[in-house]
This record gives C-alpha cells, sequence and structure tokens, in this order.
C-alpha cells in the first residue's frame, strides 16, 4: 500500500488537479436520536428538521464549532461565560473568524440567543506534496485531488505534515472549512542533545529536532533514530512510540 501511495505521489504531481467528485462521508450521528447542535446531516432528511437539528443555544458553544450567520461561516475561537448579578442570566462572549475571508469578530449573546450551527461532512484524504502555499491531498478510495491552502491546517499543525499522512477536511456543502491532522502523529527523532548523568527521567526535559526540521523537547531517555508521538495542536511531546 505504501509503495502504491509512492507511485500515485509521483504521477499526481504530473496531472491536472481536480475537485472532489464523490459523495461525501458523514460524521455519523446516532441512529436512535440526536441532541440539538450535534447531528450531522443525513442527506434524505427534510431541510425544516436539518434546520431545527443544527440551532444550538448560545451557552451551548464550543471553542471549534461553525456557525452560519448572515450567508457567512464562522468558526468559534474563544468562547467564555460571565455570570450574572441577582436574577440578570448573565451573557456568553464569543469570538469568531469568518472562514472565507479571515476577519475576525467578537460579540456578546444572552445564554439563550439561539444560532444556527452549520452542518458539516467530515472526509479523510492523504497528503501527496506542498506545490506553493496549497497542500496537495487525495482521497483514498477515488483517488481525487484537492488543494488546501496551507493556513487552513494551521501554524502548529502544519510543522508534522508528512509523506502519507491522514488529514481531515471539513466541508459544507462542497466548500472546505477546516483541515486538521490527527490530535497524535508518530515522528522520528534525527538528533537529539547528550542526557546528562544523573538527570531524573521523569522531569528533564531536553532540545530535539525531528526528521521534519521540527525543534521540541523531549525527554532525556529519548536518543536519535528513535519514532515519538507528538501532540498536533500544542507541539509538545507526548510519549516514545511502541515498535
Amino acid at each position: 500500500a505504501h509503495r502504491a501511495t509512492g507511485v500515485l505521489r509521483r504521477l499526481a504531481r504530473g496531472l491536472p488537479l481536480h475537485a472532489v467528485s464523490h459523495p461525501p462521508m458523514t460524521t455519523g450521528a446516532s441512529t436512535s436520536c440526536a441532541t440539538p447542535g450535534s447531528w450531522t446531516r443525513n442527506p434524505w432528511t427534510p431541510p425544516s428538521i436539518v434546520r431545527w437539528l443544527a440551532t444550538v443555544q448560545a451557552n451551548e458553544l464550543r471553542v471549534g464549532q461553525v456557525i452560519e450567520r448572515d450567508g457567512s461561516l464562522l468558526q468559534l475561537t474563544k468562547v467564555s461565560y460571565t455570570q450574572g448579578q441577582a436574577r440578570a442570566a448573565g451573557n456568553v462572549q464569543v469570538e469568531w473568524r469568518n472562514v472565507r475571508t479571515g476577519q475576525k469578530q467578537s460579540l456578546r449573546l444572552s445564554p439563550s440567543d439561539k444560532l444556527d450551527r452549520a452542518v458539516l461532512d467530515e472526509e479523510s484524504h492523504i497528503f501527496l506534496f506542498q506545490a506553493g502555499d496549497d497542500l496537495v491531498l487525495m482521497h483514498p478510495k477515488t483517488y481525487d485531488q484537492v488543494e488546501v491552502r496551507v493556513e487552513v491546517l494551521g501554524e502548529v499543525q502544519r510543522r508534522f505534515l508528512t509523506d502519507d499522512c491522514e488529514v481531515k477536511l471539513l466541508m459544507h456543502e462542497g466548500e472546505i472549512v477546516s483541515a486538521a491532522l490527527a490530535d497524535e502523529v508518530e515522528i522520528e527523532i534525527k538528533s537529539a542533545a547528550p542526557s546528562m548523568k544523573g538527570e531524573s527521567i521523569s522531569n528533564q526535559y531536553k532540545p530535539a529536532e525531528t526528521t521534519t526540521g521540527v525543534s521540541l523537547k523531549v525527554p532525556s531517555f529519548v536518543d536519535a533514530g528513535d519514532v515519538v508521538v507528538v501532540n498536533t495542536k500544542t507541539g509538545e511531546f507526548v510519549r516514545r512510540a511502541k515498535r
């Protein structure tokens, strides 16, 4: 499988890109019931039901959710709740980023305010290569290719892109909203500072560099050639991989 993917990558560099044409895979809701704000659309569900199930109250908002408001897709980057005094209900302070323009905005909401949560589909792709400011991804089953702007991944996650790694795309009616790597990835250590005698294995960290050029802190027992697990959201060492 790895050899086949490598061949496809070499062929892909010389082929024109085309849009994803296959039906999207959904994140899948429970077949028994769905709670408001946590449901993913079934293509056969009437639009009126979709709208009701995708509505979420302000006090249920979470960072990372995407809200559909006045024709714009807004991804929440910060949510905080202020407790009201006496009988006052308090308020919800949110910050969000326009997915299309990148513009940021702050807004104060009442806890009972209702917002439309965008119904998103999730698709897994394989990273092939980077072409300028774009990442070229391939669907593992249809081999369709798609281009994604590199900044969609975020500054931390893009440092851990390696050949054949999985990239998950969140899509809204065929439009790519965001991309993300798995929360944890395995990566090889290229070089690491020597350990000093008497260092405690549990709490002493030293500088190291991965084969992809990423600098990070690792425990004293990690050496060059070791494969470690790294958190792609924080860029921090998690554990040494089992091999």
